[in-house]
């Protein structure tokens, strides 16, 4: 998330300079980002598909959901920023919005498709939460609820 991080405030520089000639760059640091992401979303759908059942402590799933948490809002905000911030910049002036049509158009089908292999995924890992995760609590877990 360090390297998402980083690579989201160049994103964010691009948005603030609203020039069409840094599109192709843009993109290209975007899509990086959105497919580097999605890899690592795509690595856990391929962990549940592996075995017909997994099993795991609480501990252990918690922190993976907060992982896939951090990576959908992630992905969700650099789509926000493209489609919204960095499109409203582009268009503040008639001749960037000429030229920015044009260069949105030529990558717009790579966004399209991540965008829906991470909705394929999320779906995926739905149906495998729910078939094949066993969540398993510790002595510890089941102490701490039976204290309070």
């Amino acid at each position: 998330m360090d390297f998402v991080h980083r690579h989201e405030r160049r994103l964010k520089q691009h948005v603030a300079r609203g020039t069409a000639k840094g599109i192709p760059n843009f993109f290209h640091i975007l899509l990086t980002i959105g497919n580097l992401l999605l890899s690592q979303i795509e690595r856990i759908v391929v962990a549940f598909e592996s075995e017909s059942r997994v099993q795991m402590d609480t501990d252990r799933w918690h922190r993976i959901r907060e992982k896939l948490d951090a990576y959908y809002h992630t992905l969700g905000d650099l789509l926000d920023m493209t489609t919204m911030d960095y499109l409203d910049a582009m268009f503040a002036t008639k001749r960037a919005a000429n030229d920015a049509h044009a260069l949105f158009a030529e990558n717009l089908a790579d966004l399209i498709k991540l965008y829906y292999q991470a909705t394929d995924c999320r779906d995926k890992l739905d149906v495998l939460q729910q078939s094949r995760l066993i969540i398993v609590a510790s002595g510890r877990d089941i102490e701490r609820v039976l204290d309070n």
